[in-house]
Parts: C-alpha cells; sequence; structure tokens
C-alpha cells in the first residue's frame, strides 16, 4: 500500500484551521459577554435615573432639586452615548478579527486542499 505523503502535511494544516476555528468561536463568545455588560451598563445606567426622578418628584417646585435632575439625566444621556459609541468601536473591531481570522482560515484551507493525495 503506497503512503500518502501529504498526510503529516494536511493534519498540520487541518490542525491550524481548527485552531482558527476555535478562535473565531472564543471570539463570537467574548463579543457576546462584553455586548451583555454594556447593555447591562445601559439597564443600570437608566434605572438609576428612574429611581432618582421617583425619589425626587414630590420636590419638584424645588429649583435646586429640577438642576440637579436635569445634570443628572444629562450626565446620564452622556453615559448612554459613550456605551453606543463602545458598542459601535467593538463591533467594528470585532468585525475586522472575525475577518482576518476567516482569511487565514481560508488561506490554510486553500493551502491544505493544493496538497497531493500521493
Amino acid at each position: 500500500m503506497v503512503r500518502d505523503k501529504s498526510s503529516d502535511e494536511r493534519y498540520v494544516y487541518s490542525q491550524q484551521i481548527l485552531e482558527r476555528e476555535q478562535q473565531m468561536d472564543e471570539l463570537t463568545s467574548k463579543k457576546q459577554s462584553i455586548f451583555q455588560l454594556l447593555d447591562n451598563l445601559d439597564l443600570e445606567n437608566c434605572r438609576w435615573v428612574y429611581r432618582m426622578q421617583e425619589l425626587t418628584e414630590s420636590e419638584t417646585s424645588d429649583v435646586g432639586v429640577q438642576r440637579q435632575m436635569e445634570e443628572m439625566r444629562g450626565k446620564s444621556d452622556y453615559i448612554s452615548r459613550l456605551i453606543d459609541h463602545d458598542r459601535e468601536d467593538l463591533t467594528h473591531a470585532f468585525s475586522r478579527s472575525m475577518n482576518a481570522l476567516e482569511d487565514t482560515r481560508l488561506q490554510l484551507q486553500r493551502e491544505r486542499n493544493s496538497l497531493p493525495w500521493a
């Protein structure tokens, strides 16, 4: 029986391809975790402002309280914009990383597939 001279090399390529696929899965998992954290932060920010409004509702005639509430809303809006900006930045960074991994994986597949079978 004739031994496939490229089988060891094909195995190495297959392992490298598998590594890239695992890295892609790990990156996707990390992305989901980070986005969940950002969602939780945004939700807590909204809850905080809502709770502050509830606590100061009876004192809406007080000009000082009104100014403080406006300041808190402004800070909350600023935090929400930062979170949205971070989401966009992370989306782009994850996309670039995934594209690079996918390109490498495809290149490894092409190289593996070009090996002779005899």
